[in-house]
């Protein structure tokens, strides 16, 4: 990853593809479903079911799941995404009832150090995280 300083030139694929990395070195599974919206020759690529699902879903044995939309610095939530994001977030529940073993984020390049490896590491982190 790139310095605080050129966060901003972060692209969402570069942050995805650290996000993975990390999830990996401390053995959580990886699932990514590609974006809804891509077309292929004028033809949908996927089904128009998964508009909204999160970039990542990753599970540990320990740790639960983690459902994370991921963003560049500056980059804009749909509408559709915000949706899908705040509905996960009430059924993830407060973490007295789920003992965070779910958890629905919103990840941008400046959370890695703070959130996203503490959460992967650890375990340890917000139930809800950068959603409004």
């Amino acid at each position: 990853m790139p310095d605080v300083h050129s966060i901003d030139a972060v692209t969402e694929k570069e942050f995805q593809s650290a996000v993975i990395d990390a999830a990996r070195l401390f053995h959580w599974s990886v699932w990514h479903v590609p974006d809804s919206r891509m077309q292929a020759g004028g033809k949908l690529v996927g089904s128009a079911l998964a508009a909204g699902l999160p970039d990542l879903i990753l599970v540990h044995r320990a740790f639960g799941f983690v459902f994370a939309e991921l963003k560049r610095q500056k980059g804009k939530i749909r509408p559709v995404q915000e949706k899908a994001l705040g509905v996960m977030a009430e059924a993830a529940g407060p973490a007295s009832l789920t003992g965070c073993k779910v958890r629905v984020h919103l990840w941008r390049p400046s959370d890695m150090d703070d959130v996203v490896f503490p959460l992967l590491k650890y375990g340890k982190g917000p139930v809800v995280y950068g959603i409004d």
